[in-house]
This record gives structure tokens, C-alpha cells and sequence, in this order.
């Protein structure tokens, strides 16, 4: 199963949270971090969202939003970690929601939701077992094709999804 999709109506807005499966190394271990002291590090498959988790998803979820740059397709910002991941924070309301039954129906097996690594997610950013493919940046060698950077765009978070994903969609 390559993915995962959750779908809501969000007043006259149909909206979706999609994960993909992020495939392990197999044995091939991964060169995590800079050249000079990168470690090769093996993995296990994950399941990973193909965009942060927007301010649409986090209200579904907690029915609040803490976000001070405000917009449904935003990133969500403003939130700690101990608010996402102490008792009662977003990722134990996430996994006991009707968003995680769904995708857990969809899986045919248990999932649970976590942060993921940072070696997890330097990973799937650069393109999971496509990392060898030598972009210069995740998924394509055109930074702008694939990032808001250098204030070009304001000084502020952009709505998710807008640029080029990388080989595994995220």
C-alpha cells in the first residue's frame, strides 16, 4: 500500500490528509547527515503526510486553532512540542479520531501516530530510496521549482502544497 487518505467536509470544503509509505532501506543503509561526518544509518518503512499538518487538519483534530498567521491551507504553527505530544496533546487525540480508525481500516493494521525522526525525516525529504537520485535540492535541482526561501514571498508561511513534491509525492 503506498497510501493513506483521510477525507472530511470542512463547512462547503471537502478536504483530505494523505501519508505515504515511505520505504525502509533494506538492508542499503541510508548516509545520514553532512558529508564530512554522515553516519549510515538503516531503517524501517513509516508512513509520512505529503504536507505539514495544516490548520484545516489540526481543527478537525483538537477543534482549535493556535496558529497566529491564520488560513486553512497554512502549516500550522505556533505549538510546541510538549502540545503535541504530552498526554492529551494533538497526537494522543489523533490516534484515538475518527482519522485514525479510517486509516487504520485503510492499512489493515495498527497505526499509531507519531513525530517522526530526524533522520526519519531527512529521508523521506530527500525522495526515501530515491535519495541517490542527486538532486541538489528534494526532488528536483531547481530550488524554486521545490521551496518558498530568502524572504521572495514575504515574511510569512505559504499555503502547503504549492510547489513540486519530491519522488515519493511529499
Amino acid at each position: 500500500m503506498n497510501s493513506l487518505v483521510y477525507r472530511w467536509s470542512d463547512g462547503d470544503r471537502e478536504r483530505e490528509f494523505v501519508l505515504v509509505h515511505v520505504a525502509g532501506t533494506n538492508g542499503v543503509p541510508y548516509a545520514f547527515g553532512e558529508p564530512s561526518r554522515e553516519m549510515s544509518v538503516d531503517l524501517r518503512g513509516f508512513f509520512i503526510a505529503v504536507v505539514p499538518v495544516t490548520q484545516a487538519l489540526w481543527s478537525h483534530v483538537a477543534g482549535s486553532n493556535p496558529a497566529v498567521n491564520r488560513g486553512p491551507e497554512l502549516p500550522l504553527e505556533n505549538v510546541s512540542w510538549d502540545g503535541i505530544t504530552q498526554a492529551g496533546g494533538v497526537l494522543q487525540q489523533l490516534n484515538q479520531s475518527a482519522v485514525a480508525a479510517a486509516l487504520v481500516e485503510q492499512a489493515g493494521r495498527p497505526l499509531e501516530f507519531r513525530l517522526p525522526s530526524e533522520t526519519e525525516w531527512e529521508y523521506a525529504a530527500r525522495g526515501g530510496p530515491h535519495w541517490r537520485d542527486g538532486y541538489r535540492f528534494s526532488g528536483s535541482d531547481s530550488i524554486d521549482a521545490v521551496a518558498w526561501y530568502d524572504r521572495r514571498h514575504g515574511d510569512h508561511t505559504q499555503p502547503v502544497g504549492l510547489k513540486a513534491p519530491n519522488q515519493l509525492g511529499i
